[in-house]
């Protein structure tokens, strides 16, 4: 979960939370 922590540590762009959706979906 290091790289959730991650995301949560930095503000999110709209580019990211996207991406970040995608790649949970895939990891799923």
């Amino acid at each position: 979960y290091n790289v959730f922590r991650q995301m949560l540590a930095h503000p999110l762009t709209d580019i990211g939370i996207e991406k970040f959706l995608k790649d949970w979906e895939q990891s799923k």
